[in-house]
């Protein structure tokens, strides 16, 4: 993401079962690309989903991917520019 300069908006957790089934969890977040802050977003969706069963494959990623200059990535200090 940081190398084609955009921001995602969403992330999204794909989970494959040992039986083969498929599904796919999302969640709306503020435009990022910390990996931090999509670490911690699949972890909430990872623990939301998980019930005992074996899962066979997860993986992590963003849609909703947006241009910086026109949705910026928030301050995490709450500055919005100049004094």
């Amino acid at each position: 993401m940081a190398r084609e300069g955009v921001l995602g908006r969403s992330v999204v957790v794909k989970f494959k079962a040992a039986d083969f089934t498929q599904f796919t969890r999302s969640c709306r977040v503020e435009p990022t690309r910390s990996a931090a802050d999509i670490l911690r977003v699949a972890d909430e969706i990872l623990e939301s989903e998980a019930d005992g069963g074996a899962f066979r494959l997860i993986g992590v990623g963003c849609t909703d991917l947006t241009n910086p200059a026109e949705d910026p990535e928030p301050d995490p200090f709450g500055f919005s520019g100049s004094p």
